[in-house]
C-alpha cells in the first residue's frame, strides 16, 4: 500500500478562495468515506441536457451492456505504464493498473431523486452489474456524497459516485450510463457543476489521485487536482485579478504535469494520438 505524506493544504485555502471566489468544500466527519481538503473552483455551467425523470426509457436496449463490454475489451492499453508517485521516493513506483484497481483516476457522479426508491434500486443495480463485470472498480450511492449524507454536510449533485480509472473506459461508461439510465437521472447540480466536467448528458466526472500521489491536492481545479507547489503560489498577489491569474496558472501547470506523468490514462488515447500526429 502506498502511503501519502500530504501536508494540510488548508494553509492555502483562504487565499485560494479569494483568488477566484472559491467556495469551501465540506469535510466528511471521521468514519466517512472521504476527507475533502483545499478548495474547488466554481465552474461555468455545464452544457447538460435535462433528462426526463418520470418517463420509462423508450429506447431500452438489451444489447447495450454486451456492446459496452466489447468496446472496453477493444480499448488500447493505457494502464500497464509504470509511474513513480513520489519523485523523492523511488520505492513508490507502481503501475497505472494498480492505481485503477485502487479507485484512483477518473470517477463519475450521477444526480437523481434520492427519495424515489425505484430509481435508487435501478441505478444501484446497473452499477453493481458494471462492477461484477469488471467494467468499474467500485461505486457508492450516498454514503458521503449527495443531498443525503448520513448526518454529514450535503454534497448535492453527487448522489452516486462511480470509480473507473482510465479516461478511455470512463468515456465509454459515461455514454452507456447516460443512455441506460435515461429517465432515471436528473440534471447535474451543486458540487458536480463546481468540481466536475460533463462526460455525457447527465454524467459528470473528474480525475483524482489524492491519497496516492503526494504531488497533488484533492481539489482546487475544475475536473483536475492542482499541484501542491503551484497551489502555494496562489496566495501571492495584491489584487483579486492577480490571485485569480495565479490560480489559472496553477491549474494549467497541473494539467500539463498530469498529462506528462499519466499520459493516455489521464487524457485518453485519442487525444494522445492526435497530439503526436
Amino acid at each position: 500500500m502506498i502511503e501519502s505524506s500530504l501536508p494540510d493544504m488548508r494553509t492555502y485555502q483562504p487565499a485560494m478562495q479569494e483568488a477566484a471566489q472559491l467556495l469551501p468544500l465540506p469535510e466528511v466527519a471521521p468514519g466517512g468515506t472521504e476527507w475533502w481538503v483545499g478548495t474547488a473552483a466554481v465552474s461555468t455551467e455545464a452544457t447538460v441536457v435535462d433528462v426526463p425523470v418520470d418517463q420509462p426509457n423508450p429506447e431500452a436496449n438489451t444489447d447495450r451492456f454486451g456492446e459496452l463490454l466489447a468496446k472496453i475489451n477493444q480499448l488500447p492499453d493505457t494502464t500497464s505504464r509504470e509511474v513513480v508517485l513520489d519523485p523523492a521516493r523511488p520505492d513508490t513506483i507502481t503501475t497505472l493498473g494498480d492505481l485503477q484497481n485502487n479507485g484512483k483516476g477518473w470517477k463519475m457522479h450521477l444526480n437523481f431523486d434520492t427519495n424515489d426508491s425505484q430509481k435508487a434500486t435501478t441505478i444501484t443495480g446497473v452499477l453493481e452489474r458494471l462492477k461484477a463485470a469488471g467494467a468499474i472498480t467500485d461505486s457508492k450511492v450516498g454514503n458521503g456524497g449527495g443531498t443525503q449524507t448520513d448526518g454529514y454536510e450535503d454534497a448535492p449533485g453527487k448522489e452516486a459516485t462511480i470509480y473507473v480509472g482510465s479516461k478511455d473506459k470512463t468515456d465509454l461508461i459515461a455514454d452507456y450510463l447516460s443512455a441506460e439510465l435515461q429517465g432515471q437521472l436528473t440534471t447535474p447540480t451543486g458540487d458536480a457543476l463546481r468540481d466536475d466536467i460533463e462526460l455525457a448528458p447527465a454524467v459528470m466526472g473528474r480525475f483524482e489521485v489524492y491519497g496516492a500521489d503526494p504531488e497533488f491536492m484533492q481539489y482546487s481545479g475544475v475536473d483536475t487536482p492542482v499541484l501542491k507547489d503551484y497551489a502555494a503560489n496562489v496566495q501571492f498577489g495584491t489584487t483579486d485579478a492577480q490571485k485569480a491569474e495565479n490560480l489559472t496558472k496553477a491549474q494549467e501547470a497541473s494539467k500539463a504535469h498530469l498529462q506528462e506523468k499519466y499520459g493516455a490514462y489521464y487524457t485518453g488515447s485519442q487525444l494522445v494520438a492526435t497530439s503526436t500526429n
